[in-house]
């Protein structure tokens, strides 16, 4: 898994503040917005949502006016904007109400049950219902099984184990699913962090490229997506190319060559000082070197991998060296 061409153009004009360029971008594609597709719930909110702290000046909305030109007829666009109309409020008080049920279920020493107060009956599958059900529901049946993830990971005391979900393995709501993501991190961001979003996503079948692609959409959570990622590759041993290992890797690498050089290095230094000789090792491997191998700048000789080693090894508190 890497990261495309567009993805990191996007990311860094998103990141930059650059909302001109990243139509510009999307303009010149004329592929329907799919390169482009983790951006469109980043644009759609600055397009159609008003608040009260929002910018009401002449440049704030000739952007609202840009963005509308660019992505009106997106397909993908309609779903997006039905999906923000709820009621906040309301939606809040049942996720309080269901944490605290998840909390109840976990202390009495169960799993995460199906009794919830954000969907009351399911009368058929959880794919089928998602697939037929309008936007409100739709969101309800999401942060339900978001939250029951999210406890069963919790409950899981940092050990590593793949999750099988009927709905966020389907390939048919890929994105539907990532744009809800970034909804709920967004909306309702009090009730559900990216450490726990990204603790799901790492274990689940295309988790991993579900949390590059929210990542890229959502820079100012970049970082801590990353500090997430780089913490679970950590625990996972590399023995026999495990399938923890190749999710919460290959996840790094993506993120990694996602961004600037700076973020290779300082999650190089992160390494280090964590002391993951795995990760360290990872790092040095021609797989990451891929990631960079069309920026010139950051060819990276055997002067840089030299530098590297010595510093490890100079640590005097780090199993890196080990």
């Amino acid at each position: 898994m890497t990261s495309s061409p567009e993805l990191k153009r996007g990311f860094n004009l998103l990141r930059d503040g650059n909302v001109d360029g990243l139509l510009a971008e999307l303009g010149s594609l004329g592929d329907g917005g799919q390169a482009l597709r983790p951006f469109l719930p980043y644009l759609v909110r600055v397009a159609w949502l008003r608040t009260p702290e929002s910018d009401s000046s002449g440049d704030a909305i000739d952007t609202q006016c840009s963005i509308l030109a660019a992505i009106a007829d997106l397909e993908a666009v309609n779903s997006i904007v039905t999906s923000l109309a709820f009621d906040r409020e309301a939606l809040k008080q049942d996720i309080e109400k269901e944490k605290l049920l998840r909390a109840k279920q976990t202390s009495s020493g169960g799993a995460p049950g199906q009794e919830s107060v954000l969907v009351q009956s399911l009368e058929r599958p959880l794919e089928v219902e998602f697939e037929q059900a309008h936007s409100t529901r739709k969101l309800r049946l999401f942060m339900c099984e978001l939250l029951r993830l999210v406890t069963l990971v919790q409950g899981c005391n940092g050990e590593w184990f793949p999750i099988s979900n009927a709905l966020f393995d389907s390939a048919l709501f890929f994105h539907d699913i990532v744009d809800l993501l970034h909804l709920a991190l967004t909306e309702l961001h009090s009730l559900v962090s990216c450490e726990e979003v990204a603790g799901v996503l790492l274990r689940l079948e295309h988790g991993s490229e579900m949390l590059v692609q929210l990542a890229a959409g959502m820079p100012h959570f970049y970082q801590s997506f990353l500090d997430t990622v780089v913490e679970c590759t950590f625990r996972c041993s590399p023995a026999e190319q495990s399938q923890a290992w190749r999710a919460c890797s290959h996840a790094m690498l993506a993120l990694c060559g996602m961004d600037s050089p700076q973020a290779m290095l300082r999650t190089r230094q992160l390494c280090v000082e964590a002391g993951g000789p795995a990760c360290c090792m990872l790092l040095l491997t021609d797989e990451l070197a891929k990631h960079y191998q069309d920026m010139g700048d950051l060819r990276l000789s055997s002067g840089v991998w030299l530098d590297f080693i010595t510093s490890i090894l100079l640590q005097e508190k780090s199993s890196a060296k080990d």
